[in-house]
Parts: structure tokens; sequence; C-alpha cells
């Protein structure tokens, strides 16, 4: 007995082996249920690669600020987990009944939660959803040969995607009726869904319906809810970068599979020009070119935790410790636990009020963000002033070792369409005039959104009078 539990840390290991093996030569498609803490047949200690990432970058696995109503009788999350040596994160091993149950809700609200965050990420009706970005689109199939009735039934499942027929998703845990049959699908009358398959099947709209109905249920296993898909039986495709795409000339939706050749939003016939392909789809989608760059250049993930200082703060010198990095270990804390609280409460980016003009020295500060245009010179000076007092390693120092500090600090303000903010973008020689100290550049730039551009301007204002404006500018002190 015992020699099986020495090498149960091994077992998620040898289940990746298997399944690469098995997938060898074939298109990448991977089960989401590999990817997602979704619930699980068997209790097993291994966490997802999405929930490790997320507790080695000290993030809460679950929506919402890190506070009493996202814990777990108020305990934080890292208590729940294990930091092994080696980077690998598990699930604690509690012997005690109480610990197990708390350990047991943890696992069940990640798991909840996690299963509508997926559908949301999968099949956004935006420009952020997953086949938007260039990079895969979510299937009913493995690593195996990929045919075109397969990229109809994967079309199909955007179709019910967009109907919200996958469960659960933000908006219900299961859908509130079921479809049987062609008649439940598509309705009563004149619907978006029964124009969208009229166009797609102008022939046998109905028994297209039918067939694929009784597919979904016999041939793909999804049992759940007639007519509804469980996301935790999905896979995430990944595109071939060289491979066809398409952008609807109507709607814009973008395809990576030719489906059923039509758009599965509106219906209209997809044409592609010769050089469009998922690589360049990816180049043109933010969140694809992120991605991209993130995994072509090695780059680390990143968390930004933030946090308020205000008259409201329960404890503002507690609150200041953490913005500074600032941790004492407690007299009943282990090592690990102790290194886990600093890397969770650790503050990235603190939103305080204008009462940190007064000189509060909050350490080695480099960027100060302002939500509106100071009422006066003195504000501004005052609040931008809060940074780079300590000063800071030199990013382009040729030897870091050296430990040379520069006293660089930035500015940056954003200016609505309020009066106030117009007045002030439109003497923008008065702000940096009235400084003590020159500033060794100030300038205006336009905002992509803002208000109107007022003819009065002559033209060599118009980039600084727009009420949209940000004011940028930055000072050696």
């Amino acid at each position: 007995m015992n020699e099986g539990l020495d090498f149960e840390h091994l077992r998620p290991r040898q289940r990746f082996l298997n399944k690469k093996r098995a997938a060898e030569g074939k298109p990448p498609s991977v089960p989401l249920s590999d990817l997602f803490e979704f619930a699980r047949e068997t209790v097993a200690y291994d966490t997802r690669p999405i929930l490790t990432e997320l507790m080695k970058l000290g993030s809460t696995p679950v929506e919402g600020a890190d506070t009493f109503r996202t814990r777990i009788s108020n305990r934080p999350w890292y208590k729940f987990f294990n930091y092994g040596s080696n980077g690998e994160i598990t699930w604690k091993k509690e012997d005690l009944g109480e610990n197990v149950a708390l350990v047991n809700r943890a696992r069940t609200k990640i798991h909840e939660g996690l299963r509508p965050e997926a559908t949301d990420l999968l099949f956004s009706k935006t420009y952020f959803a997953l086949e938007e970005t260039g990079l895969g689109w979510p299937s009913f199939y493995g690593p195996e040969e990929y045919t075109p009735e397969k990229s109809r039934d994967d079309a199909m499942l955007r179709i019910f995607a967009d109907a919200y027929r996958i469960t659960p998703n933000p908006y219900m845990e299961e859908v509130k009726t079921d479809w049987k049959s062609s008649h439940d699908m598509l309705g009563r009358g004149d619907n978006r869904m029964r124009r969208l398959m009229t166009k797609l099947f102008p022939m046998q709209t109905e028994k297209e319906c039918d067939d694929f109905l009784h597919k979904l249920k016999n041939s793909l296993k999804q049992t759940r809810v007639a007519g509804s898909i469980d996301i935790s039986l999905l896979f995430f495709r990944a595109a071939d970068p060289a491979g066809k795409a398409w952008r609807c000339d109507r709607c814009g939706r973008v395809h990576l599979h030719e489906g059923f050749g039509k758009c599965t939003r509106c219906g209209e016939v997809l044409t592609r020009p010769d050089d469009l392909t998922a690589s360049v789809i990816a180049h043109g989608n933010f969140l694809g070119r992120r991605v991209k760059r993130s995994v072509e250049g090695n780059e680390k993930l990143f968390r930004l935790k933030c946090e308020e200082l205000t008259g409201q703060t329960s404890d503002p010198a507690e609150r200041l410790q953490q913005f500074k990095g600032v941790f004492v270990k407690e007299d009943d804390e282990s090592e690990p636990e102790f290194e886990w609280r600093k890397l969770f409460d650790t503050v990235d980016l603190l939103s305080v009020t204008t009462t940190m003009e007064v000189g509060v020295d909050i350490g080695s500060l480099q960027a100060v963000y302002q939500g509106n245009m100071p009422p006066q010179r003195f504000n501004y000076q005052q609040r931008v002033g809060r940074a780079g007092r300590r000063g800071h390693l030199r990013d382009r120092d040729p030897d870091p070792a050296s430990g040379a500090r520069s006293r660089h600090r930035a500015g940056r303000v954003r200016c609505t369409g309020a009066k106030h903010h117009g007045n002030a973008l439109r003497r923008e020689a008065a702000l940096p005039a009235d400084l003590r100290c020159p500033p060794e550049w100030l300038g205006l730039l336009p905002s992509p959104v803002g208000g109107q551009h007022d003819p009065g301007l002559r033209p060599d204002q118009e980039h600084s009078g727009r009420p949209g404006g940000v004011a940028e500018g930055r000072r050696r002190g």
C-alpha cells in the first residue's frame, strides 16, 4: 500500500505521456478537462495547468477580489495547496475530517467557478472569442483526422454556443428548455435561430436539425440535457498557422475551419483571399498577437493585483506595507506558508485618493496615473512628485551589479469631456511654465476616445484640443 503511494505523484506524468504517445502524428487537440480544473471522476491531488499557473502567480483561482466573500471560511487560498520544491502545485492531503471538508469545499468552489468562465472565454460573441484570435477553436473531437463532416459538427457547436446551449455558462447552470426535435430547436414563428438555419439549409432545414440533435445525443455523447452541450467534454483544437481562414464579409466573424461554407452568425457564404491564414488572423488580433509573442519570446506570465488606500481602508499601514513588500514572519507560521503569504498579499498597483498630495512617502514608486486633470499646477506637481523619490535600478545600465539608480519618474493624466479638462488642454503651455523645476518634456497626446474637435482651435493646436486627450509628462528629480 505504501509503495503505491510513493509513486502516486508520477501518475499525472504517466497519463500525459500516454496521451502524447497516442496523439503522435495527428492534429493537436487537447481535452479541456486537461487544462481547466473541472470535476473528476476520482479524487486526484495534482492540479491542472491553468490552476497551477494561477497559484504560482499568487492570483486568486476564482472570480473576484481576494476577500472573505471569495474565500472558504475566510482562509487564504494558498492554505489549500502544497508548493513542492520542484515547482509542482498539488492539493493538500488532510487527515482531520474538518480540514478534509474544507478542502472539498474549496475544490467544489473552483470546479463550479471555472466552467462558466471557460464557456465565456471560449465562446464569447465578441472580438475576444477563442476562434477570433486565430489560435484554435473548441471542438467535439480529439487528436484525430479532421474531416469535413467533423468541421460541420464544430460549426454547429458554435451555433449552439451563440444560443447559450453550452452548460454551464455565465447566465445559467442548466438550460431551461429541452431541444428534443427540430420543432423545439427552431421554435415558433420568426426568430434568429430559424432564420439562420434556413439560410444554412434552405432545402432541408428540419431534417438537418433533427439529424444533428440525434448525433449530439448518441455519437457525441452529450446527454446532460437534451440539446445542450457540456463544456467539460470538449477539446481545444489548435489551428495550423498556415491553414486557411475565413472572415465573413457581412458581419466580420472569423472562421478557422470551413464548416458549412457559410457564416455561423449571419449565414452569408464565406469567401477568402488566397493569403488569409490563421497566422494572419492571429497577427491582427490583440490576444492572438499577445499569446504568440509570449510563447515565441518565452515571456513570463505576470499578474496585476490592485488595492485601494483611502480613508475607508481598515488598516492603512498594512496596505502600505503590502505595496512596499514589507512582511514579517509570524511565530506560528511555517516558512512555506510565509512565502505563500508574501506572494499572494503583495500589492502591484495601489489606487489612492488626492490625500497623497500631502507628501506621504510610499517607497520606490515609478509612475502616477491620475483619473482627472488636477485643479491647479501645484496639485499636479505634488501628485507626480510621489514617484521617483527613492530611485530605481537603471534598466539600461551596462553594469547592473553597480547598483546605479535613476530618479526617473512618470506621470499620466486622463482627461474626459469636462469643461475644466478642455480648458487645461487648451492652455497646455501654462502647466510646464508654472513648474519650478523645468521638466525634461511635457506633451499632450490625443486620445482615441474623446470629445468632438473644437473648430475654434488653430490647426497646430488640433492635437491637444480634444477633451478626451491624455496629458503625459516625465521629470528627472
